[in-house]
């Protein structure tokens, strides 16, 4: 009988991985045969668990600090590197990234919304393939709404140019109420920028 296989996928916000939780993640591998992928949306997937095995890696890597992503918690951004390693860019999006995930705190939303912050505009981190990107430029950020990646690609649409992180957080808050507001469980953005109801025009 094949023994059954799990994993786990522990949240990297801004895609840091501490030194501890790595020793701990590369420690756990040698001891339980694991593999250990970075993913593209800048997580941790501890792979290759044994069932008997699961709690007991759960567990250890907790106690490291893990945080494992969970239904309905609020999206984790996917950012570039930011001001803080390339000369490119306009702002620290650890930072930036780190703030919005403290100003909406443990506020739920619908499975599959996904958000990106890139530091200038070469979105390396492609904000315009999310359902909300933000574009750090000389003149302020940039919000598009409506992106997707996968098979048929959308690119975003512009909703806000020239916003501050304040007024960002609070263009945030009303678009992800009006969101959150839809019957659909899964609904994308993309779906819902043409909707009447939308509350913001495309620039």
């Amino acid at each position: 009988m094949k023994n059954t296989r799990l994993s786990l996928s522990v949240r990297l916000p801004a895609g840091y991985l501490p030194p501890r939780l790595a020793a701990v993640a590369a420690e756990l591998a040698e001891r339980f045969s694991l593999r250990l992928y970075l993913q593209a949306a800048q997580d941790l997937r501890v792979a290759e668990i044994c069932e008997e095995d699961f709690e007991t890696v759960k567990s250890i890597l907790a106690e490291a600090g893990a945080e494992f992503a969970r239904k309905g918690s609020f999206p984790k951004p996917r950012i570039c590197s930011g001001s803080r390693y390339c000369r490119r860019g306009q702002v620290d999006t650890e930072a930036f990234s780190t703030a919005l995930l403290e100003h909406f705190g443990d506020r739920g939303v619908k499975p599959k919304l996904k958000l990106a912050i890139a530091g200038c505009p070469r979105n390396c981190s492609n904000p315009k393939l999310a359902d909300i990107g933000i574009v750090a430029g000389v003149h302020g950020f940039e919000v598009y709404a409506g992106g997707r990646a996968g098979a048929n690609p959308v690119a975003g649409q512009k909703i806000a140019a020239g916003l501050s992180q304040h007024e960002v957080f609070t263009l945030l808050e009303t678009l992800l109420a009006f969101h959150n507001g839809r019957m659909e469980k899964r609904v994308r953005m993309y779906q819902l920028i043409e909707d009447e109801g939308f509350p913001f025009p495309v620039l």
